[in-house]
């Protein structure tokens, strides 16, 4: 399997994601994926059955992209 280096990862997630690009929507997709880790977390701790369908990498991942794209949108509303 290829390896993902972190430019292309941010260049898909943008692509992916480039709708809906307010602050208000912004926000709310970072608060589920912060909650898409928790259940990784959950799930790797043993503490929910593992379905193998959750990925922690990939949900930080996420979350990294939605806070960085939360903070740029929040600094132009402020300029």
């Amino acid at each position: 399997m290829e390896q993902l280096t972190f430019h292309e990862l941010q260049s898909y997630l943008a692509q992916k994601y480039k709708e809906g690009r307010n602050s208000s929507a912004l926000f709310m997709k970072l608060v589920e994926e912060i909650g898409e880790v928790a259940e990784a977390l959950n799930q790797l701790e043993g503490r929910k059955e593992n379905l193998g369908d959750s990925s922690l990498e990939k949900e930080l991942a996420d979350v990294i992209h939605y806070d960085k794209q939360y903070r740029a949108d929040c600094l132009l509303v402020k300029l």
